[in-house]
């Protein structure tokens, strides 16, 4: 996978397209197009601009490796994954979820003396 590939990935978990990228970078989508195409990489400048609109970081997009080291463990990656699809109001409804999952676990826990 090079650059594009992973600024492609991340568009796909924003759920956004190249065309909203492009429009935040201020040019226009034909010059973004080219670039992928011609597998030109971008100015230093405008690969910081493209990886905080995206939510990655600069590492990430030149090399595909996480700065942090941190992976979800592998029982929850699969939901990590869906979650980087969702959109706004979905991460907010599924965040309300979770909470309550949580919450019902850990009185459930306590009420058996587990904790």
């Amino acid at each position: 996978m090079d650059f594009w590939d992973r600024v492609n990935q991340a568009l796909i978990y924003k759920n956004t397209t190249l065309k909203w990228l492009a429009k935040h970078l201020n040019i226009s989508p034909k010059t973004l197009y080219n670039a992928m195409a011609k597998k030109q990489e971008p100015s230093v400048s405008h690969a910081f601009m493209i990886a905080e609109l995206l939510d990655v970081s600069v590492e990430y997009l030149v090399t595909g490796k996480d700065p942090t080291g941190w992976r979800p463990p592998k029982r929850i990656s699969k939901v990590i994954d869906n979650l980087f699809q969702l959109d706004e109001h979905s991460l907010s409804a599924v965040e309300t979820l979770a909470e309550g999952l949580a919450l019902k676990t850990k009185s459930k826990n306590v009420a058996s003396g587990g904790g």
